[in-house]
């Protein structure tokens, strides 16, 4: 279940693709809802024409639909504070490519026909404004005593100088950055609270990526 959990999770991802709070503010109600909309259409689009393998308009779609720089800082928490800027700087790019190496270790589907999903209620907070998608995958959500086989997810999106950014996804009640936040104090504390380890160790974390280890 919790593999199961895992891989939808980052499928959803690419469907709909301490920080100061005055970097950020709360999106409409209905270009928060555009939003989803249109992302998931690209992503159809893309997943709909990628050869096996191309990854390129994924990546680009991902990079530029998810405030990656915001999840890594979130998620590493009272850590960052230790970090020097040189470890940050580090660290913000093992991050951005464990989440570019993770999805693709996941089966992605061509066909999008099976997914069917609708925007069912938008709250705007203060700071980040929650959209409410419940969705159906047939073959993963769905089972033969569960047919219908529904799960909200809600997005969590924000307004950052570049535009409208995702920050935060729960599915099943499971929010992205607590679980990320989770998996990353567990190998920090393993590694004794020392940076350096930590990053030695974050790295082996990535799939294998030719386009990584060529950008590094």
């Amino acid at each position: 279940m919790k593999k199961l959990l895992l891989m939808l999770t980052f499928f959803c991802f690419f469907i709909f693709s301490a920080v100061s709070a005055a970097e950020y503010s709360a999106v409409s109600t209905k270009d928060s809802a555009d939003w989803i909309k249109n992302k998931a259409t690209e992503v159809f689009n893309a997943l709909a024409n990628r050869d096996k393998g191309d990854y390129e308009n994924l990546d680009s779609l991902l990079t530029s639909s998810i405030d990656i720089p915001y999840i890594a800082k979130f998620v590493v928490g009272k850590y960052w504070r230790t970090m020097t800027e040189d470890q940050r700087s580090q660290y913000q790019k093992l991050f951005k490519y464990y989440l570019l190496g993770m999805y693709k270790t996941f089966p992605l589907p061509k066909n999008t026909n099976g997914i069917n999903f609708e925007v069912s209620q938008t709250i705007q907070k203060k700071q980040h404004t929650e959209v409410t998608v419940p969705i159906k995958i047939e073959g993963i959500t769905t089972t033969s005593e569960n047919p219908e086989g529904t799960i909200d997810l809600v997005f969590s999106l924000h307004k950052t100088n570049s535009g409208i950014k995702m920050m935060d996804l729960s599915i099943a009640g499971s929010s992205l950055l607590m679980t990320f936040r989770g998996k990353i104090y567990d190998l920090i504390q393993r590694d004794e609270e020392e940076m350096e380890w930590f990053l030695e160790d974050f790295e082996t974390w990535i799939p294998s990526s030719e386009q990584y280890y060529e950008d590094m």
